[in-house]
């Protein structure tokens, strides 16, 4: 007949072992944060970091998961007391916690990506089409400008019907297919597609340029990158809203700047590898 090896052992050896094992699962979660600390610290040392507003659902997991924790501890109590049946109320209380707690955590997440901070992107400035770099747009007899994230036109702010008017515009140019050519059906007034300074025309439902020549796929490709950057509503940053107000970038702990397109340190631009490192 088997017996339980801990049954065998006196009160006080049992009492010590569990001593023992506590404090080893103890000594073990401090070593884990330690480790974890430490490696923030290392990777913080020599890279770029973007700090935003931890999104208000992981307020609310937070406190949802203490709570739970709450009332566990009371569950034990009453079972102390020989009251199984508010331990079953605790029971069914911290389960249905355990699915806010759940539910909110996605819902944080999902506030992430509505801010444009994406786990499995580790990028900060935007780079394959980028406005600008390519490609202008012109709206009447003004041309779009991008303030950080903001769309600026005629020094001011779009207006949020500015906007959808002009993603409306870019919308038509994300059907980019390698197999299949991509047929422009609306391409007139108020906007006008400038390519490396030239302004762009329509011919048969294809883009050309003044000597009449067809963008090729590669180009056409980067006017499908800044259509996707517009429609999401993204400028020079992949996280949405204000550089030093909605979001600060660091770079070894020191806060950055961003001037036309430029990211900077107590005003001075950073250098060219240090740019390239950023993205």
């Amino acid at each position: 007949m088997k017996t339980d090896f801990t049954q065998e052992l006196a009160p006080d050896v049992r009492v010590k072992m569990k001593k023992n094992l506590l404090y080893i699962g103890m000594f073990s979660i401090v070593m884990m944060f330690a480790g974890f600390t430490s490696a923030y610290i290392v990777s913080m040392g020599d890279s770029f970091w973007l700090k935003y507003p931890l999104p208000s659902a992981f307020w609310i997991s937070t406190v949802l998961i203490l709570v739970s924790s709450l009332l566990i501890e009371l569950g034990i109590r009453f079972v102390k007391k020989g009251s199984v049946s508010r331990l079953k109320a605790m029971l069914l209380a911290t389960f249905l916690i355990g699915l806010g707690f759940v539910y909110y955590q996605f819902k944080g997440y999902g506030q992430l990506i509505q801010m444009g901070a994406h786990a499995i992107n580790n990028h900060i400035v935007v780079t394959d089409g980028r406005y600008g770099d390519y490609y202008e747009i012109k709206k009447g007899n003004d041309f779009f400008e991008v303030d950080g994230n903001n769309y600026m036109l005629k020094g001011k702010q779009v207006s949020a019907s500015e906007l959808k008017q002009l993603q409306a515009f870019m919308d038509q140019f994300l059907a980019l297919d390698r197999d299949k050519e991509l047929t422009i059906s609306t391409y007139s007034k108020p906007f006008v597609l400038y390519f490396e300074n030239q302004p762009l025309g329509l011919i048969n439902g294809k883009l050309t340029k003044p000597d009449g020549k067809v963008l090729e796929y590669v180009d056409l490709m980067r006017l499908r990158d800044l259509a996707r950057n517009i429609h999401d509503g993204r400028g020079d940053f992949f996280v949405r809203g204000q550089i030093g107000k909605d979001f600060h970038i660091f770079y070894k702990g020191k806060e950055l700047g961003y001037n036309n397109i430029i990211l900077t340190y107590k005003s001075q631009p950073l250098n060219k590898f240090m740019q390239i490192k950023a993205i």
